[in-house]
């Protein structure tokens, strides 16, 4: 990271990382977590989350909160070895990562870190400033890094405080892990244990129900019910994915069916690697989906997270979805690196604004839905849980809401 730093903008940092992205950074955490694992060595895993920097943002304005960030970015720069990975995470945290490194190996380097913030702070005269870092690790807490990862934000949250500074070394044992093979959801699949789930998108001026985005659980043998999460990767990266989605589609298609009136639409994940369906066999793609889905009911989601493609190829994506007359909504806008480039290329029908900023974007919320409204797109704002985030979107104005505080996801529409 370069040492001579010039101030940010709130916007411009959160895409200053000392990784490109989130999702770079979470990709090399896997895949250290999993090199560890096989080499039978430890690797620790550290957040440092300033605690009140809302309070602060609020309070003192952005370029405050700018400073503190970047200063904490400064005290983790230097006090890293080499082969330390960082990045700025979530919200107002850093995300550390340690190869080959014990619980107690850890807490030295969050001592250096921190011994060098506070002393920044302290010299910069502000220290109503609290903070929690979280420390945990491979194998104690957890077998992959999203486990790791996971119940170290757990521990966490259960001790942030707009008055303390804490350091917390996480007390959440990994948990017995599920494992589930592709054989696993065929069975599944041939057993009707796959079965959708369905999440409303209302319209926000009428409150009435738009469409459903469908989410997948998978029921174990012994009856447990098991959220996407614990298997898409495995869907996504295996010759699985093109027998999962027509299943998907053509279940969902039927829990339609038995709606009268006018049909709700639905919100479909596209996953990336179906471009090379439409590249190798243009024909039969497009005959699988003419034949199993009344298009005009059906938007398919490209997500920014996920994206693993060059944006030349999710464009085709788009355009050939299109010329089908299915509608195309771009999924985790502002999550990463959002840019008027992808929009052009993309030309999405609705852009679903990341629930990042009700968290911890608000500020920005308004003027980025009315940047994107004056451009002419439908904009869809995800993550409204509460009363308050309700109140809140208000003053975005957009055309279409999802969250929990419209229901959690359901098997019944």
């Amino acid at each position: 990271m370069n040492k001579q730093r010039t101030p940010l903008s709130f916007l411009e940092l959160y895409k200053k990382t000392f990784i490109s992205s989130v999702a770079c950074l979470e990709e090399v955490g896997k895949k250290l977590v999993a090199y560890s694992r096989r080499e039978n060595k430890p690797i620790s895993v550290l957040i440092f989350d300033i605690a009140n920097l809302r309070t602060i943002n609020k309070r003192y304005g952005y370029n405050k909160g700018n400073d503190i960030l970047i200063a904490l970015a400064d005290s983790i720069d230097y006090s890293l070895r080499k082969s330390d990975i960082a990045g700025k995470y979530e919200g107002g945290s850093f995300l550390v990562i340690l190869p080959n490194t014990d619980a107690a190996g850890a807490l030295k380097v969050e001592e250096r870190i921190r011994k060098s913030f506070d002393e920044k702070i302290k010299q910069s005269f502000f220290e109503d400033i609290s903070y929690v870092v979280g420390v945990g690790n491979y194998p104690e807490h957890g077998d992959d890094f999203e486990e790791i990862v996971s119940n170290i934000e757990t521990c966490i949250n259960s001790n942030k405080s707009d008055k303390e500074r804490k350091v917390v070394l996480c007390n959440i044992i990994k948990k017995k892990k599920l494992y589930i093979s592709v054989t696993d959801l065929l069975k599944a699949m041939e057993d009707d244990r796959l079965f959708p789930v369905f999440q409303k998108i209302v319209e926000f001026e009428t409150n009435k129900i738009y469409g459903y985005e469908i989410l997948m659980r998978l029921k174990s043998e012994t009856g447990e019910i098991i959220p996407a999460y614990s298997f898409i990767d495995l869907v996504y990266s295996s010759n699985i994915i093109y027998a999962f989605e027509e299943y998907v589609i053509d279940k969902a298609i039927n829990k339609i069916k038995n709606i009268e009136g006018n049909k709700p639409k639905l919100f479909i994940n596209m996953p990336l690697r179906i471009i090379n369906i439409f590249k190798k066999d243009k024909r039969r793609m497009k005959h699988l989906l003419e034949d199993i889905v009344n298009s005009q009911s059906i938007i398919f989601e490209i997500s920014e997270r996920k994206e693993r493609e060059s944006l030349e190829n999710i464009g085709y994506l788009s355009r050939e979805l299109k010329s089908l007359g299915f509608g195309i909504a771009l999924d985790d806008f502002g999550a990463e690196s959002s840019s008027f480039q992808k929009l052009s290329v993309i030309k999405p029908d609705i852009v679903k604004i990341d629930r990042f900023f009700l968290k911890e974007g608000k500020d920005m919320l308004k003027w980025i839905s009315d940047g994107l409204k004056s451009m002419g797109y439908s904009i869809l704002v995800e993550g409204v849980e509460t009363k308050e985030d309700l109140e809140f979107v208000k003053s975005a104005k957009p055309h279409l809401v999802q969250g929990f505080y419209y229901g959690k996801p359901s098997e019944i529409i």
